[in-house]
């Protein structure tokens, strides 16, 4: 920064100097002991300076003041800006400070809906937005409107380092990762190198003559400011051009009064003369050349892989390499008297390479395992700003495909393999039928063995012996008639269950029988202890509709021995037969103690009686299902609840309806 003919110098490690006119350098010992962040002269002369602990400014160039020592929240001042207004913007690593007078200070931070965190940058638009650059991403502020922008807008980086405005009204930002323009609302990404150290970007100054320049860790680049963004050729300064170092210091640039560029370097501060730039003559475009091709990295002949030699090129026309030959290096250069170091290389194999691939400084590429078919290699000059100089070249060749696919091999191997899938498809169908005949064997013999299961279940001994014992009960009490009758009906039910057997299927009607049976006899043993009912829907057919013999007895028993004997009062059964959306539903319904209830009584042991018929069931419905392909289902048991009341269990049994 400069002041009265005086260069001001803020240094990390050796803090703020003074070069005067006459070339002396001292320095200013009231900021001995800080870092020195940013600098800024404002429209009063003062001089301002941010460092690690503080804000200092000074009248005269000397003596400097702390300002705003309890005001800021937070010292370390990273970035200085004065407005249009006159006034101070000051960012830190809580946000931005506004500082409209010595006494009056506004502080943008979280509460204001602004987050950014360690300020780098403030610049102001032309349409007077305030413009800053923090760690987290880039914000416009207007008054009290703040918009954010970060890598979800197009930024190809979140930590912003530096803004910058040109003479069309556009704001260049400088990005960790990358250098962006912002026009017309939108954000477009500006590549000044291939190598990514490039492009994190430092610095940003746009001089009275109107060139941009972009300090980076590669050097500095600089152009012409154009409109047309396109048209702008960014130049880079390195080593060889004079700079000290290739690192340029962050946000360290300035033009002094005679138009000369200062910034600084990790090695050392330049001065760079613009005036100078503008004078530089252009580069003249390199001369391109292919200069050899190999074969495993060895010379090869060349003549007897190709059909002649371009006279304009010299490159060989018609090139061919057997299937094996499939190493291949090409070798080229591209000549420049001046400057021949700033030349680097792009190249693209066609049908291989996605997009140009950068190649540096290096004069040669190799492909390795190439297949066979037609190749082109094209190569071209950049500059170090990345546009294209000079025109391309290109060598064609073509390698040659293997034996094994050779239009008569593939026909050959195209009868070889339809006749290995022509036989493996009839040895997998074979396998099939041979799998399918074992699981439907495997199907009928497990239904034979939950049949038998189901007949010993539901003529298990606890019923006959039960049965038995009623029967002797009447006859002592001499109630010939009763036993009779129990005698009559048990003998009905035992021919039932032994004529169930004979089929896996029967009639709707000999099912509720038998249901009916098995219900007078439990009656006739239980009178005092319940009732029972059957409802059958006239549109069911009983006769014709066929069930999985002896289902529906396991679950009555259910009701009876584990809802209604336990219960102390008289219950009811009611089996309900329904059509339901094209299904039979068999519904069984009892008033007894409920699920939950009778799961626990089993728990604690307390009756001794166990039905193992309601499983069973569910293996036959089940099976059925897959070897048919019906939909089977069985709905519970469901505890039936009214006002937290329990008033009984029921279970629905979904059947298709098949006819005979």
């Amino acid at each position: 920064m400069q002041s009265d003919g005086d260069l001001y110098l803020g240094m990390f490690n050796e803090h703020l100097q003074k070069i005067s006119d006459t070339g002396s350098v001292h320095r200013i010992e009231d900021l001995i002991q800080t870092d020195v962040w940013s600098l800024l002269k404002d429209r009063k002369e003062r001089i301002w300076a941010g460092t690690s602990s503080g804000l200092f400014r000074s009248a005269d160039g000397e003596s400097f003041k702390e300002m705003f020592i309890k005001e800021l929240p937070n010292r370390r001042v990273t970035s200085l800006y004065e407005d249009v207004k006159g006034n101070i913007y000051i960012g830190h690593r809580e946000g931005i400070t506004v500082a409209y007078s010595d006494s009056e200070l506004f502080h943008y931070g979280d509460e204001m809906g602004f987050d950014g965190k360690r300020v780098r940058a403030i610049e102001q638009s032309v349409d007077g937005a305030i413009w800053a650059g923090a760690q987290n991403g880039l914000f416009r502020i207007e008054d009290d409107w703040i918009l954010k922008l970060d890598e979800r807008n197009g930024l190809n980086d979140n930590t912003i380092y530096s803004i910058q405005d040109d003479p069309f009204g556009r704001l260049w930002v400088g990005a960790k990762n990358g250098l962006h323009i912002l026009k017309d609302d939108s954000v477009l990404q500006v590549m000044l190198s291939g190598r990514v150290d490039a492009n994190n970007i430092n610095f940003l100054h746009c001089s009275s003559r109107g060139y941009l320049y972009v300090g980076t860790n590669q050097g500095l680049f600089t152009a012409e400011v154009l409109e047309d963004i396109d048209q702008m050729k960014f130049r880079q300064f390195g080593i060889e051009d004079g700079l000290p170092g290739l690192e340029c210091n962050l946000n360290a640039v300035y033009q002094n009064s005679d138009g000369d560029i200062w910034f600084g370097t990790n090695k050392g501060v330049v001065r760079f003369s613009e005036q100078q730039l503008i004078k530089t003559a252009p580069l003249v475009a390199p001369v391109l050349h292919i200069t050899g091709i190999r074969l495993f990295a060895e010379p090869f002949d060349i003549s007897a892989r190709s059909q002649g030699v371009d006279s304009e090129t010299g490159l060989p026309q018609g090139l061919v390499f057997d299937s094996k030959e499939n190493h291949i290096t090409i070798d080229f250069k591209g000549i420049r008297m001046k400057e021949p170091r700033s030349i680097s290389y792009q190249y693209y194999m066609e049908g291989l390479d996605e997009d140009w691939l950068n190649a540096g400084n290096v004069t040669s590429v190799t492909y390795s395992s190439l297949g066979f078919g037609e190749y082109c290699f094209r190569v071209r000059c950049v500059d170090q700003s990345g546009s294209v100089i000079g025109d391309e070249r290109e060598l064609k060749f073509r390698i040659k495909a293997p034996m094994f696919l050779q239009w008569w091999a593939l026909i050959i191997e195209s009868i070889l393999l339809a006749s290995f899938i022509l036989g493996i498809a009839y040895w997998r169908r074979s396998v099939r039928k041979r799998k399918n005949r074992m699981i439907e064997l495997s199907y009928r013999n497990r239904m034979q063995s939950l049949e038998q299961q189901s007949l010993n279940s539901s003529m298990n001994r606890h019923f006959i012996f039960n049965s038995l014992n009623a029967i002797q009960f009447y006859i002592n009490r001499e109630d010939k008639r009763a036993a009779n009758r129990y005698l009559s009906s048990f003998a009905k039910l035992i021919r039932k269950n032994l004529d169930s057997t004979a089929s896996t299927w029967v009639s709707l009607k000999d099912e509720l029988e038998r249901l009916n049976l098995y219900l007078s006899l439990e009656h006739m043993r239980f009178k005092d202890k319940f009732e029972y009912h059957f409802e059958i829907d006239d549109a069911i057919d009983s006769e014709s509709v066929r069930v999985p013999a002896m289902m529906l007895q396991p679950f009555v028993e259910n009701s009876i021995w584990h809802g209604i004997l336990p219960k102390n009062e008289r219950g009811e059964v009611k089996v309900n037969v329904s059509r339901v959306n094209g299904r039979m539903r068999i519904r069984i319904e009892d008033d007894g103690i409920g699920i939950d209830v009778s799961r626990d009584q089993k728990g604690e042991g307390l009756p001794d009686h166990e039905s193992k018929g309601m499983d069973i069931t569910h293996h036959r419905l089940r099976l059925y299902g897959e070897m048919t392909g019906s939909d089977f289902e069985i709905v519970g048991p469901d505890q039936i609840e009214e006002n937290g009341q329990v008033l009984g269990t029921r279970i629905d049994v979904y059947i298709p309806i098949v006819k005979t």
